[in-house]
This record gives structure tokens, C-alpha cells and sequence, in this order.
């Protein structure tokens, strides 16, 4: 029996070029991955070379199409370029794989943050607010520590790089204080201390005396005033005010505002009498400032004005302008607006007229139906009198025309002199009666016919005394004179023309001629054969 020599060929494994981190920092490790594979589908061993002079070793066995991982740290900075090798389990060794470069830097600690910024004067208890901001080299996050100068210290973080941050503190004693601010890496680097920002702390202080209440010195029951003061705290403190107003009643603390700005309140009486209103401020420390000087206010009883009058208009149209006048005195001489109520849910004031002058105003109503229009006024002090006298106004529908009627419907041909009916007929969208006139096509007309029920059929007959093509077309109008459209025109020819146009043998052409092809109708004819 002859033997058989059987060769069998190895091929080589191969890497894949390593990924992983291009750039980092000496002492931190970074992890990288390769694919390792081969094409017999053997168990293979692979070593990373990490350019700087060191290598793991032969590592594994690994089946084919694993992913293997190693992590390296760089003592130097450098730049390295990482590869990988592999060898199948007979020893076979592939190619190298395309190397990585990684760029190694050494750490360095934040920059110096920026002189810490915020309110250089303050007092003691309250708390402010400080911002600073430095970078990194490395790119790391960043935590601050702020030195307030009064033996403590708080942190915050951790922060981008470059981002700004703020962070706030108060003092329990009055004194001068330098704050400043320092930074950490996550390689636990500090920054050199930031210039220090000089924070005086002192004691509080009262507001200034506001300023006499500005407002109405005389007035009346029942109507509000307003009255504005102002005043300014020596610490810049946000302010509260205190209005007395004479009556037994006042504001009860009201802002904050700021120091140096204007305060408003209002306040109504409800007798006759003379008030003495006056105000006082705090800060927000409660320190509280001296009473203003009094303002003397005079309130009189106010009588609202008498019943007005009412004119105008009783009817009218959907969207027509209907016109009202008014007019009322006030026993005090007061100024006097007056408000319309037109009884559809709208309404308006006017403006201030004298009292015993008269107003006008106008309406339109978009909707048919019967409306209560009345009036009341209003003095300049808010009070008010009773309603007017109603007007009970009727709105109709708008009077719209008749639609544009059918075409006139009856015959398409006729002899001249015969006399020939047509019918048309439309709607009125108001259900009016309705008129017609036919137009014949020969200068003459129907006349007005009519009147006839909406959508009632109408008919009118005419004869023509000559040949020929002519146009019928009607219109309507309703009882309150509106015309619709012209109708589209019925065309009728005058009379039907036939011509023998050829006659050969057995074999005749005959020719039926009309312009209006569309309504020929039935054609009778009788052919006679001529005697040999």
C-alpha cells in the first residue's frame, strides 16, 4: 500500500494598531487594546512595545478576533509610539501592527487664580459673595479654597478649567479682612495664593430721614390717592417704608427698595377730615430711621354725578353706524367720563369732559337682534352715578341682493314673428320678494315682472320680428331695490338654416347649420324624390 504525503501551510498571525489615549501625563496609566487574529484560526500570543524601551512580554494564548487590553505608565515626558506583535502557538511571528503615537507631558499645577472679586465694604453678620477663575496646563478639573482672612477657609469644586466660580461668606466681626483663593488639580497640585482682595467690615447704620410724602393735599371720600417718599442708608442696605396716615390705619412695612429709590402708596379716606400723613424707613437690619415731616391732607365728602341722559337711535342694520349723546352734571363741578354699555357685552369710557357737556359716541352691532343701551358717569374722584334712561335699539339683518338667477330656460330656435315662453328663477338669501327682467337680445326687455315669492319659477314670452342670433339673459331685484347678477345668456338662433349641398344618384348631403350646436333639438324633415 502506497503512502500519501500531505503539506500543510501556516500562515502568520497579525495586530491591529493599538487605540487607546494619545496624550496623558507621566505616573498615570492608560489603557490600550489591539485585535489580534489569525487565519488558521491558532491560539496566539501577543507583546505590546510601548516605545520607551519596555514591552509586556509574550501574553496570552488568545483565540482569534479577541480584543486584548494592557495599560502602561510613562515616567518621562515624551513622545512614544506604541505597537503590537503577534505569534501563533507553533511560533509563527506576524508583522508589526502601525503604531500609536502618545505624546507624555508632566504635570503641572493650576495657574494662580484671579484676584477674588466682590463687594469691598459690609457689615458684620451679613453674607457676600466672591468670584475667581484660573486655568489648568493639563487641561484638569480644578477645586478652590478661599482664605477669608478671619482664620477660616471654605472649598468648592470640583470645575472645569477656566470656568468661573462663586462662592460667598460673612464675617462676625467688624475689621479688615483679606480674602484670597488658591487652586488643586486632581494630581493634587496647588496653585500659588491669588492677590488678596482688602474686605472692610463695619458696623450698621439707620437710614436717613425719608423725604416729606409728595402726593394730593386735597381730595375726597373714598378716592384713592398716591403717595411717593424716598431716603438713603449711609451701608447702601435695601429699604422698607412705613406710611401713617393720620387715620388710625397705615402701610405696614413695604419693599425692599433699593437705597436712594423711589416708594409709592396708595391710601383712601373714608370721611371728611384733616390727616396728618407721614413716613419712616428701616434697613434690612432693622435699624430704623426718624419720621418724616407730616403732609397735611384734606379730604371733603364727594357727591357721585346726577343720572345722565340718554338720546340715540332706536334701529339700524347689522354694522351700521348708530350714534347716542349723554350728558350729566356733577354738584361738585367735577370733571365727568361717561360708560357706554351697548348691551351686546361690550362697552367703553370716554375720556374727562366738563360737567353739563354733552358726549357722543357711535356703535355698530355685528349680529341681528334688540339691544339695551345705557349710560352712567364717573366723576374724576371714581364716583359714580346711577344708569341712564334705556334706549331699546332693533338691529335687522343687512338687506342683501337676490343670487344670480338660472339661465332662461325654453326654446333654442324659432321662426321670426312666433312668439316663444322662457322661465328662470333665483333666491333671496333674505327671503325677500323678487323681481324680474328679461333682457331679449334685440334692445327690448321684459320690464320689471313680478312681484314672486324667493325661488318661485317666473316666465315671460317675446317674439322677434327679424332673423337672427340673439342672447336671452335675466336678472332680479328684490323689494328693496337690490339687483343680483346677470344670468348666464341662452342663445337662440332665428330661424334653423338647412342647405342640400350635393345631390348624386341615390346619395344626398345635407347640412343643418346653428351656432348654438348645443341646443338644435329634434329636426324633422320630409325628402321628396323629384319625378324623372
Amino acid at each position: 500500500m502506497a503512502n500519501k504525503t500531505i503539506l500543510v501551510t501556516n500562515y502568520a498571525p497579525s495586530a491591529s494598531k493599538p487605540s487607546g489615549q494619545t496624550s496623558g501625563k507621566t505616573g498615570v496609566s492608560y489603557t490600550y487594546s489591539s485585535i489580534v487574529t489569525d487565519p488558521d484560526q491558532d491560539m496566539i500570543y501577543c507583546l505590546f512595545d510601548w516605545g520607551d524601551g519596555t514591552n509586556t512580554g509574550w501574553i496570552g494564548p488568545y483565540a482569534s478576533g479577541t480584543s486584548v487590553q494592557q495599560s502602561h505608565t510613562w515616567d518621562n515626558k515624551g513622545s512614544y509610539y506604541v505597537k503590537v506583535r503577534a505569534k501563533d502557538q507553533y511560533e509563527l511571528l506576524g508583522d508589526w501592527s502601525d503604531s500609536l503615537l502618545v505624546t507624555i507631558t508632566n504635570p503641572q499645577p493650576p495657574n494662580k487664580p484671579s484676584k477674588p472679586s466682590g463687594p469691598q465694604t459690609g457689615r458684620t453678620g451679613e453674607t457676600y459673595s466672591y468670584s475667581t477663575s484660573t486655568t489648568d496646563p493639563n487641561g484638569d478639573q480644578i477645586l478652590y479654597e478661599f482664605d477669608w482672612g478671619d482664620g477660616t477657609t471654605d472649598q468648592a469644586g470640583w470645575y472645569d478649567s477656566g470656568s468661573s466660580i462663586t462662592i460667598s461668606h460673612s464675617w462676625k466681626s467688624k475689621g479688615d479682612y483679606n480674602v484670597r483663593v488658591r487652586a488643586e488639580d486632581t494630581d493634587n497640585m496647588w496653585s500659588d495664593w491669588s492677590d488678596p482682595l482688602t474686605v472692610h467690615i463695619g458696623e450698621n447704620h439707620p437710614p436717613n430721614t425719608p423725604n416729606t410724602p409728595n402726593g394730593t393735599t386735597q381730595g375726597r371720600v373714598g378716592v384713592m390717592y398716591d403717595y411717593v417718599t424716598s431716603t438713603t442708608d449711609i451701608d447702601g442696605d435695601n429699604l422698607y417704608y412705613w406710611f401713617d396716615w393720620g387715620d388710625g390705619t397705615n402701610t405696614g412695612w413695604i419693599g425692599p427698595y433699593e437705597s436712594g429709590g423711589s416708594c409709592q402708596a396708595s391710601h383712601t379716606w373714608n370721611s371728611a377730615n384733616t390727616y396728618q400723613v407721614k413716613v419712616k424707613a428701616k434697613d434690612t437690619e432693622n435699624a430704623e430711621s426718624n419720621w418724616s415731616t407730616v403732609l397735611t391732607v384734606k379730604i371733603e365728602e364727594n357727591s357721585p354725578p346726577n343720572t345722565p341722559a340718554l338720546e340715540g337711535q332706536t334701529s339700524g342694520e347689522i354694522d351700521e353706524l348708530l350714534q347716542y349723546t349723554a350728558y350729566a352734571t356733577d354738584d361738585d363741578g367735577d370733571k365727568i367720563k361717561y360708560y357706554f354699555d351697548w348691551g351686546d357685552g361690550t362697552g367703553e369710557w370716554t375720556g374727562l369732559v366738563d360737567s353739563g357737556e354733552t358726549i357722543s359716541k357711535s356703535h355698530r352691532w355685528d349680529s341681528p337682534g334688540t339691544y339695551i343701551v345705557r349710560v352712567k358717569a364717573q366723576d374724576e374722584y371714581g364716583a359714580e352715578s346711577d344708569w341712564s334712561n334705556e334706549i331699546v335699539v332693533e338691529i335687522m339683518q343687512s338687506n342683501r341682493p337676490p343670487e344670480k338667477p338660472t339661465r332662461p330656460s325654453g326654446p333654442a330656435s324659432g321662426k321670426a314673428g312666433k312668439t316663444y315662453t322662457y322661465s328662470a328663477f333665483t333666491t333671496d338669501p333674505d327671503e325677500d320678494e323678487i323681481f324680474y327682467l328679461f333682457d331679449w337680445g334685440d334692445g327690448t326687455n321684459s320690464g320689471w315682472l313680478g312681484p314672486y315669492n324667493s325661488g318661485e319659477t317666473v316666465e315671460a314670452s317675446h317674439s322677434w320680428s327679424e332673423k337672427g342670433e340673439y342672447s336671452i339673459k335675466v336678472k332680479a331685484k328684490d323689494i328693496n331695490g337690490l339687483e343680483s347678477e346677470w344670468s348666464d345668456p341662452l342663445v337662440i338662433s332665428m330661424p334653423l338654416s338647412i342647405k342640400i349641398s350635393s345631390a348624386q344618384k341615390s346619395t344626398m348631403r345635407i347640412t343643418i347649420s346653428s351656432k348654438n350646436v348645443h341646443n338644435l333639438g329634434l329636426v324633422k324633415m320630409k325628402i321628396c324624390k323629384a319625378n324623372q
